[in-house]
Formats: structure tokens, sequence, C-alpha cells
């Protein structure tokens, strides 16, 4: 069984070896799957499940507040633990959240089940890509936009839509290492270039865009 997050020793606690178990089974058959199921995965009794969490939506919350604790990991490396990251510091830190086997799969069932729990992690990421151009501004190696709340909800709803439009495409649900290296070989060219060389050739449309907002904004 993949694990996901930084717990891969042998004596993993009970409890943390149903978070595991269950992480696994949601990113790889979906939040439908029956307790029993994560039970056997996890060597368990199903009875234990109820004992530790409660609830499958209990566990389910757990699941998603460890997913969003790697996800911090990853932030607090790029803005906290590494002192002035190169941009390469910073795309070899991000790749390795996509190490950890079951978090892309998880993130796109999540999102796909929609709910208070996808919000919640929607705006996890929204506000990590947010601290992440702001650090890269600050180091010149990104641009800050003139919306910079706006940039960030876009880059990260762009980038996790991009994810499930992938998997929509080849029937990849990101649940093992070589599923993911498909993922990131088929566009991480593509994504660094369009970052780095916009569609655009030039400001036209931007600049008729904010001039006819601009426009709408006096008259109201």
């Amino acid at each position: 069984m993949c694990s996901a997050g930084a717990d891969r020793s042998d004596d993993l606690t009970a409890k943390a070896r149903i978070r595991d178990a269950a992480i696994h089974l949601f990113a790889s058959r979906g939040f439908k799957v029956p307790l029993r199921a994560i039970a056997t995965a996890a060597g368990c009794s199903p009875a234990l499940i109820v004992h530790h969490f409660g609830s499958k939506e209990r566990l389910r919350q757990t699941c998603d507040d460890h997913i969003t604790r790697i996800m911090a990991d990853g932030k607090r490396q790029i803005l906290v633990e590494a002192e002035a990251p190169s941009a390469a510091d910073m795309t070899a830190i991000l790749a390795n959240l996509w190490t950890y086997d079951d978090v892309p799969g998880y993130l796109v069932r999540s999102i796909q089940a929609g709910g208070s729990l996808a919000r919640q992690t929607l705006q996890s990421l929204v506000d990590l890509t947010k601290e992440i151009i702001a650090a890269g501004a600050r180091e010149g190696r990104m641009r800050l936009g003139s919306d910079p709340d706006g940039q960030a909800l876009y880059v990260a709803l762009s980038s996790i839509g991009t994810l499930i439009a992938y998997c929509a495409l080849t029937g990849n649900d990101l649940t093992t290492r070589e599923q993911v290296a498909r993922y990131v070989e088929d566009l991480t060219a593509a994504s660094l270039e369009a970052h780095t060389h916009p569609l655009l050739t030039g400001d036209d449309l931007l600049i008729a865009y904010s001039r006819a907002l601009s426009g709408e904004q006096e008259e109201s």
C-alpha cells in the first residue's frame, strides 16, 4: 500500500495506519469506498476505525488535514527554511510534494467530490500559491500582478483544473509515482513555457479590458 505523508516507519500507530490506508483508497477509488475496505487495508476491524475516528466523515477530515499539512510543509521549506531559494530550489521542493504517492490523486478526488472540504482544500492551495508568488517577487524571480489575489486564484485554479482535466483525458488517477511522472513529463515543459513566454505577443487586450473595466467603475 502506498502511504501518504511522513509517517513511513514500521511502527506506525494504528490510527496513523488507518489514516494512510484511507488516503490511499480515497485517492484510488473515491470517497464512497466502504469502511470495511479501509479496515482490511489497514489490517484492523471496522470497529477500531469507529473507535479512533467516530465516523467516516471524521476520518476523511483527518485525511484532509494530513494532506494540508504536507502542502504546508512544502510551503515552509520554500518560505522559511530555505535561504533565498533559487527557482530550481523552489521547483524541486514543489516536485517533492508529489512524491507522496497519493497526494495528487487525493486532491483530485477531493475537489471532484465538492463540498466544504473541497473548498477548504482549494483555499489552502490558493493561499499557498499567493505566498509562493509573493516570495518569488521579493527575490526577483516572479512578477507580482496588479491584482495579487486574482493572480494567485487564477494560477492555483488553472493548475488544479489542468490536473483534473488531464485525469479525465487520459484515464490517469495519479495514485502512483509512475502516473504522476507521466503527468509531469507531459505538462511541465508546456507549463513553464506558458509562464515564461506568455501566449499573447502584446498587451492590447489587457489594456482594452482595463480601460473598459475602469470606465464601468467610473459610471457606477
